[in-house]
């Protein structure tokens, strides 16, 4: 479903695109609620009504979906999602190419990784980073449970290095 590059201490997962008639329409949804935001404003002025508290409820309401269908359909074009591993701590963070979502950082003293799968059946599941305080980072593109066992192995021995050259110094 998903692919992966890890190099220099950067892991990049991206997750794949949804055919080309999906991301199209979110790319049409996304175009008309930007016109009906702009024109709950504009027509008003433009007719001589004057504004009211309504069309600039409109505008908030029709802005706030046209950011998050923006979002969505940058996700499915060309999001990614990033690992950063350095010395003394583990750096999560999504990526909407004009837009990042909220970076999470976790320590690195007692961390392990995991797979989360939301159906047991499924041949698929996400990486789950977790904690000793129980703080967890799920990331939410999709990999087989093959690839996912693979990457968990080249993490663990990234951790295990770091580890002992922490230990060392």
């Amino acid at each position: 479903m998903g692919k992966y590059t890890y190099e220099d201490n950067v892991l990049t997962i991206w997750d794949k695109q949804p055919n080309i008639f999906a991301r199209i329409v979110l790319y049409f949804l996304t175009a008309v609620f930007f016109i009906i935001a702009i024109c709950t404003i504009l027509f008003p002025l433009f007719s001589g009504m004057g504004l009211h508290i309504g069309n600039i409820l409109g505008l908030g309401f029709f802005g706030y979906l046209t950011y998050i269908l923006l979002k969505m359909s940058l996700w499915n074009t060309k999001g990614k999602e990033t690992i950063v591993i350095t010395n003394n701590e583990l750096k999560y963070s999504a990526h909407y190419y004009l837009f990042k979502g909220n970076s999470k950082i976790i320590e690195l003293d007692d961390i392990f990784f995991d797979i989360y799968k939301e159906y047991p059946d499924d041949n698929f599941g996400a990486l789950k980073i977790i904690d000793i305080s129980n703080n967890s980072i799920e990331t939410a593109s999709k990999l087989d449970i093959e690839t996912l066992n693979e990457l968990i192995v080249i993490l663990n021995t990234r951790l295990n290095l770091l580890n002992k050259k922490s230990n060392s110094v």
